[in-house]
């Protein structure tokens, strides 16, 4: 069992990293897209 509970905390740690790098793509495509609107509408 604690080997299942280890895989599992690396499988949770894991997804939490994926997690943040979708979560930091996103602020970037949507403060590019902030100063894209921006340049547009000067």
């Amino acid at each position: 069992m604690d080997k299942i509970d280890q895989q599992l905390q690396d499988i949770e740690l894991q997804l939490l990293r994926m997690e943040n790098i979708f979560l930091t793509n996103t602020n970037t495509i949507l403060l590019l897209l902030n100063q894209l609107n921006k340049n547009l509408t000067k």
